[in-house]
């Protein structure tokens, strides 16, 4: 997570991470470490940690993650933000070895939250043009010319 992150987006993004943590019902022991890394990372800003330290403490609803996706994406979080959020949360769904059916829900979701939204293609978004052109050029020096060749 980048630390320079103003504290709403900071507080949008710890959110999700957390609700994705609590996805399956329960914090696992082994996405612990994970949290308190997370947390080591934004320093010790005291009204940030109140508010996360009530996200620790119950479990949040589905309706509490949408909600807080909503809440970042809101923000118009940059790409490197999307996907900073994407890897912290695969890093605390794959921490306990196990893959509920809401962490691959979540996990799918911020995924395709954390590509490029800029509109512009991406080289495999433009593999089926490329292809189309060159068969266009394969298909007119295949086929016979269709002018009149003058006899000799």
């Amino acid at each position: 997570m980048d630390p320079s992150m103003d504290p709403a987006k900071t507080l949008a993004f710890l959110r999700v991470v957390i609700a994705t943590a609590w996805a399956d019902g329960q914090l696992q022991p082994q996405e612990w470490p994970w949290l308190q890394q997370l947390l080591q990372s934004i320093g010790h800003d005291p009204a940030i940690q109140a508010e996360v330290e009530s996200w620790l403490t119950r479990p949040l609803s589905p309706q509490d993650y949408r909600q807080a996706v909503q809440a970042f994406v809101d923000l118009h979080p940059t790409c490197q933000d999307r996907r900073s959020l994407y890897a912290w949360a695969k890093q605390v769904i794959y921490a306990d070895n196990e893959v509920s059916l809401e962490e691959a829900y979540i996990l799918d979701q911020l995924g395709e939250l954390s590509r490029d939204k800029t509109g512009s293609p991406t080289e495999t978004d433009r593999i089926p043009v490329i292809i189309q052109d060159f068969q266009g050029l394969v298909g007119r020096w295949l086929s016979p010319d269709p002018r009149p060749h003058p006899s000799p």
